[in-house]
């Protein structure tokens, strides 16, 4: 009919008008836009035609275009609620998120029956982190509609961020037993059920919510992770390829930390990260880099972790806090962890000259403290992992920020500057998938505390459950390492061990039962799988001694327990893929001075682990080598490792001092050139030059200025010159 009306008055405005509105409803927005855009040239003060125009141009992702059709049908109508409210959803998709929450707001204040018009307010508060505003939104809308199951999902999501968990489960359950097709819904359900280790219902909800929307952002990450936790692998290898497929189709379907778990592809972690840095960060985008600070007399370094309490990350680094040279740098602290007072925590306060508690503050106010201390150099000691808060990092705390030691992998991130590395984890050939430019560290880039205790109390086999007799192989990763090609090897080397048996870290219940079943399935009885209980560090590190040889996990190797395994002098067998988080424990053993123990291939691996388990004697020398290496080895040199550590450091902060961008060093060859211009002053100060030798001993200092011939030396010279 507006057809018709069309071939006898083509400017009609109505027929055009509505002609435009029925292709926009049929899905032909193209064709919608030119219809109202030529009405509009016969009515140009027409609200209604705007808001439709609006609306097709939206529907087409052009979002500049379709604000400017919002803001002329709000120009010719203020009381146009609903060009607020889509004018308000435009900008939510443009992270335009404060301008979007103004908008909403006039939507609501112009019809405040809207239960979607209080749900979309609530949600431009929930992407400002404002949650306790958008609860309120929420409920508002609630009111209005109770089996709102959108409001009651974002509900829960709120609370969830607000550490309420249990109402957020609450409300995350009315969401789907209002909608059971609700997959966001089930999603959030099992992500917080997952945080809470309740394994078997969060993997039924992720299961749920994957059959319903198997395209919901990372939701396939999360499900892949969820089932290495508890050792189900059913259907893994055909998600492991769909999800493969699908990074490299540019799909954000895993968080960057489960890609470095499942995968030793460098350029897929590297695509994980950066879709998650598009994804999460994108509202940190416009943040420039804070300036240098100038005239600070020590260079101020600041920590950002939540594991400064008993946690791997402080087992490995309490040492390296507590040497620190505090008259080169000022150590600051700033714990968004549990506030738990336990023995490490109390050491790790004194080790810090500042140390502040921020478990309960927002993203904005820690950046607003850390930059009120004007910290020179932000290491970021997470990543990615459980409990990481990487927006501090995106909202830039520091001039210089640092990716190191959490996290074994690239962030993907522009606000990243250096992550610190060493020549095993990160080869050069491997360069082109970091965003970071890498520190080189000699030797290990892992830390280690030389305080670790071994408990005095001697464990005998029957008490750890182990069998009297046989050869015990060891792995005491988590769960989520072993994967089924994993247990292929393992089954294989225990069948080449007559009454050998492999212990395991009894990670969760479920877990154990599954690796028992698959073990089974594979021709291994499985009571030839034994599994430890979780027990305080030094219990752990002396049941060590029950065990005679470590295997070790691929594509994710055993990181502090690898150090741990060293320690006490239990030989560690690994192989090494492409990625950080793959050759670990090649670097760990390499620093160690056993790089033998680095297999080529998963074949060679099991059958050194054969041998070994066949050759007690070759066994033996091998222990006796490790605990020999122990106290000589740069494994375990602290103070060493902290000056090398410092020196990288020094040379971040002159590189920003100079303005000069962040690029690639190894600290070895910054203490060869320091070394260098020492040899160049001596040179100097033995003819009497000592001009030329002060300038030579200062560039030495620049570039090491914990160097001590050059400190020592200098100092004669100066006394020389009676520079007292």
């Amino acid at each position: 009919l507006y057809l018709q009306t069309l071939q006898t008055d083509p400017a009609h405005f109505d027929a055009l008008h509505l002609l435009g509105v029925i292709a926009y409803q049929s899905g032909d927005a193209p064709l919608a836009v030119d219809l109202i855009q030529r009405a509009l040239t016969f009515n140009a003060l027409h609200p209604t035609a705007y808001l439709n125009l609006g609306n097709a141009q939206r529907s087409l992702q052009h979002g500049a275009e379709a604000i400017r059709s919002y803001d002329k049908a709000i120009e010719l109508n203020p009381q146009a609620a609903n060009a607020h409210f889509n004018k308000g959803l435009v900008l939510l998709t443009l992270n335009e998120h404060h301008k979007a929450l103004s908008s909403l707001q006039e939507a609501v204040r112009l019809q405040p029956d809207s239960a979607s018009f209080a749900h979309q307010c609530g949600m431009a508060h929930q992407h400002l982190a404002q949650y306790a505003e958008a609860i309120q939104c929420f409920d508002a809308a609630l009111r209005m509609e109770p089996v709102f199951a959108d409001a009651l999902n974002d509900k829960g999501y709120c609370l969830q961020q607000l550490r309420n968990n249990a109402l957020a489960l609450k409300c995350y359950q009315h969401a789907v037993s209002v909608n059971p097709d609700h997959a966001a819904a089930w999603q959030n359900q099992g992500t917080l059920l997952l945080a809470a280790k309740d394994w078997a219902p969060a993997l039924h909800c992720l299961e749920k919510a994957y059959a319903l929307n198997p395209d919901s952002p990372y939701l396939l990450g999360v499900l892949l992770h969820t089932q290495m936790q508890v050792a189900d692998w059913r259907d893994l290898d055909i998600r492991m390829r769909t999800m493969a497929a699908q990074v490299h189709r540019q799909q954000a379907v895993i968080p960057p930390f489960v890609s470095v778990t499942v995968s030793s592809d460098m350029a897929l972690q590297s695509q994980a990260a950066q879709m998650w840095v598009r994804d999460k960060f994108a509202a940190y985008r416009h943040i420039e880099p804070v300036q240098p600070y100038k005239n600070h007399p020590r260079i101020r370094i600041g920590y950002f972790s939540a594991d400064f309490h008993e946690h791997a990350t402080a087992y490995l680094m309490a040492e390296l806090f507590e040497l620190h040279d505090k008259n080169q740098f000022e150590i600051f602290a700033y714990s968004f962890g549990p506030s738990q007072n336990d023995f490490m925590r109390c050491r790790l306060t004194q080790a810090f000259e500042h140390f502040h508690d921020v478990a309960h503050w927002t993203d904005a106010q820690i950046v607003a403290l850390a930059r009120s201390h004007e910290i020179d150099i932000a290491i970021d000691l997470k990543g990615y992992t459980t409990d990481s808060r990487a927006d501090l990092f995106a909202m830039r705390v520091a001039p210089v920020q640092v990716n190191y030691l959490g996290y074994p992998g690239t962030m993907g991130a522009p606000f990243i500057d250096y992550l610190i590395a060493d020549t095993v984890v990160v080869p050069q050939d491997q360069l082109q998938h970091y965003s970071e430019k890498i520190a080189y560290l000699p030797g290990c880039y892992q830390p280690n505390d030389r305080h670790r205790v071994i408990a005095d109390k001697a464990m005998s086999r029957h008490e750890a459950g182990l069998p009297e007799q046989g050869f015990v192989f060891c792995s005491f990763n988590n769960t989520y390492k072993i994967t089924p090609a994993t247990l292929d090897s393992w089954a294989r080397i225990l069948n080449q061990v007559p009454g050998s048996v492999i212990w395991l870290l009894a990670d969760n219940a479920l877990g154990v039962q599954n690796l028992k079943n698959e073990a089974a399935a594979r021709g291994i009885d499985s009571e030839r799988l034994i599994f430890a209980p979780r027990v305080p560090l030094d219990m752990h590190l002396a049941r060590h001694q029950l065990a005679d040889l470590f295997l070790d996990t691929l594509p994710c190797n055993a990181h502090t327990t690898a150090s741990d395994a060293l320690w006490v002098g239990l030989p560690v067998l690994t192989c090494m893929d492409d990625a950080f988080a793959s050759r670990v424990a090649a670097s760990l053993l390499s620093a160690m001075g056993v790089p033998e123990l680095i297999c080529g291939s998963t074949e060679a691996l099991e059958a050194m682990a054969i041998g070994l388990a066949k050759n007690p004697l070759l066994l033996s020398d091998l222990k006796s080598k490790l605990h020999q290496q122990r106290t000589a080895c740069p494994l375990f040199d602290t103070p060493q490792y902290v000056r090398h550590l410092e020196s990288a450091f020094t040379h971040m902060y002159n590189q920003s001092q100079a303005g000069a961008s962040p690029a690639h060093f190894g600290v070895q060859a910054l203490v060869l050139d320091a070394e260098g211009f020492y040899n160049q002053a001596r040179a100097h100060h033995d003819q009497g030059d000592f001009e030329l030798a002060l300038q030579a001993y200062g560039q030495a200092l620049k570039l090491e200025p914990t160097h001590f011939n050059t400190l020592h030396m200098a100092g004669i010279l100066m006394a020389q010159q009676s520079e007292f």
